[in-house]
């Protein structure tokens, strides 16, 4: 058993909505079990976990593999919202709530584990933006379109690319393929050049600066983050309970270190 964190939207006040209701499945359409107290402490039996106190919900007996739908209810009136869309969890925190009482030496009595993963998730996240990169697991881009920019190459939205499935440009009426012996990927840069003559139509429509010329799939992505990302999740998570100029620096340079080779700007 794996404890999850389930993070959600709060609903607009003016539906009168109270409690929150999650529910875990094996699969994306079920079947669902009510989580109750024994899964997350916070359960008021019969309703849910209190809106005005929680924006999240605990599951101590959940599942790396498991999934979550939630609805709102209303005691007042007995209504309930319609459930959101299922979702899994499947989610990897680049430290641990443990990483960071041992680095801060801060006690359950300052923050509980709920407060210091809700702080760990909003790192990890972070991390991600912020490096461009991702130790999720290889995800998947579909036909993403971008804007030529008078240059033979693209630089991608993520590095560690694992395949690129597909390359297009705009002949004027469809995105026509390039073959991929015309075109070179950096992978860890995220970074694809055009290998073609510069006179050539594909060349000149390909590299023109016009808006969606471009169409590219392709997947990217680790599974496993090594040590300097873990002391990068600490360190950021250390400077949100306190912020501090040498923690600052350090995160600094490590996100350079991290981060897409060669690539300036990611925020």
């Amino acid at each position: 058993m794996v404890k999850k964190l389930i993070n959600f939207e709060l609903p607009d006040p003016e539906f009168g909505y109270e409690y929150v209701q999650v529910e875990r499945g094996l699969f994306s359409t079920g079947p669902w079990v009510l989580l109750t107290a024994s899964d997350d402490p916070h359960w008021v039996t019969g309703k849910g976990v209190l809106l005005a106190t929680y924006d999240y919900v605990v599951d101590n007996n959940g599942d790396d593999t498991c999934y979550y739908r939630l609805r709102f209810y209303d005691s007042t009136h007995a209504v309930y919202s319609d459930y959101a869309i299922a979702t899994t969890t499947s989610y990897k925190a680049y430290c641990s709530v443990q990483d960071i009482r041992d680095f801060t030496n801060i006690q359950s009595g300052e923050y509980s584990d709920d407060a210091l993963q809700q702080r760990i998730d909003q790192a990890t996240t972070l991390i991600d933006i912020q490096t461009g990169r991702t130790w999720q697991g290889v995800q998947t881009v579909t036909n993403l379109q971008l804007d030529g920019d008078n240059t033979s190459s693209i630089i991608l939205p993520h590095g560690d690319i694992v395949s690129v499935t597909d390359l297009s440009y705009w002949d004027g009426g469809a995105y026509a393929t390039i073959a991929s012996t015309n075109y070179t990927v950096l992978p860890v840069e995220g970074i694809i050049y055009l290998n073609i003559d510069g006179t050539s139509i594909v060349q000149n429509m390909f590299s023109s600066q016009e808006r969606k010329n471009i169409q590219v799939s392709y997947t990217w992505g680790k599974t496993t983050p090594d040590d300097s990302v873990k002391m990068l999740c600490i360190l950021e998570v250390a400077n949100m309970l306190k912020r501090d100029p040498t923690k600052t620096a350090q995160i600094e340079e490590l996100k350079n270190f991290i981060g897409r080779k060669g690539i300036t700007s990611l925020s």
